[in-house]
């Protein structure tokens, strides 16, 4: 039960040192059971991929074997995540994470029918875990692209596509529509944080805004999104990708505002300047960004600074 509350916590997005000291709890009231990933978790969240990587214990177990597969693909060393987490499965072909990371991995190399393998085995042992749906929907996103190269399925949020790259075949279509469900079903828990619940509403959005029968059912839900939640930055570029109408106006009016009351958060710059690129406005978008470069430089996100810059 307290490594359960462990998992709440760091799900929601809650205090670390609470999450700490129940898993300290948890591992003096029964010292047999691994809580290498959870504390994985936690150090991730407190010093970063590389230092949790480094933190891990040189044990060759299914709990190890998982912890470390996930960091590697969190870095992008995605051969190396396979080779861990194959190493995993053959230790223990029932747990759940580490076949939900192997799907997440196929698909990255391009194995999509072996994606779907663990899918399908995913759904015989644990159908109802919300990570099996969520990672479901999300390989079955991914498929209806020309490529996986294009949309990483671990990504928080998927980026707008051409639709020369999206699949329009009837298969692909049903994979859409299949996915947007989900999604649809998973955002609908209201008890869910507000950041996750949006993370899904734009994942619903990419699979609308992929297929040529859905395009007004894709605008209206992307005006919602943008009006209810102006400063989520995901979903703005998919209204400007696909010609959406949107009220831009508002959109950079309540972005300017946020980055004046919130003086650390990157995401309302990013908004703001693209509504100045989506107006034509390069040099103004510069000096924003220019104005605001410390608050990247806080972050670590220089490197989507430059992206942006360029």
């Amino acid at each position: 039960a307290l490594r359960l509350q462990v998992g709440l916590e760091l799900d929601s997005g809650g205090n670390l040192q609470d999450a700490k000291a129940l898993l300290t709890e948890a591992g003096r009231l029964d010292p047999k059971t691994s809580i290498v990933r959870l504390q994985s978790r936690i150090r991730l969240k407190e010093l970063g991929p590389d230092a949790a990587l480094d933190a891990l214990p040189d044990h060759d177990d299914v709990e190890t074997l998982c912890a470390r597969g996930s960091l590697l693909l969190l870095l992008g060393r995605t051969e190396e995540s396979w080779r861990t987490l194959e190493f995993g499965y053959q230790h223990d072909p029932q747990d759940v994470d580490t076949l939900r990371l192997l799907a997440l991995v196929h698909v990255i190399r391009g194995n999509l029918s072996q994606a779907h393998q663990c899918i399908a085995d995913l759904e015989q042992i644990a159908p109802d875990w919300e990570l099996v749906r969520y990672t479901k929907a999300a390989v079955l996103y991914v498929s209806a692209l020309s490529s996986p190269q294009l949309q990483n399925p671990a990504s928080s949020a998927p980026e707008p596509v051409e639709w020369a790259f999206v699949r329009s075949d009837e298969a692909s279509l049903k994979s859409l529509d299949e996915a947007s469900a989900l999604f649809q079903e998973l955002a609908a828990d209201l008890d869910r944080p507000l950041a996750d619940r949006q993370m899904l509403e734009v994942w619903r959005l990419a699979c609308l805004a992929n297929q040529p029968d859905r395009q007004k059912l894709a605008a209206d839900y992307c005006a919602e999104l943008v009006k209810k939640h102006p400063c989520n930055i995901y979903s703005f570029p998919w209204a400007v990708a696909r010609g959406y109408p949107v009220d831009v106006d508002r959109v950079a009016l309540i972005a300017g505002q946020a980055i004046e009351t919130n003086t650390s958060d990157t995401r309302p710059v990013l908004l703001l300047a693209g509504c100045l690129l989506h107006a034509s406005d390069t040099a103004g978008s510069r000096m924003l960004l220019e104005q605001q470069r410390r608050r990247f430089e806080q972050h670590g996100e220089m490197t989507v600074w430059s992206y942006w810059w360029a």
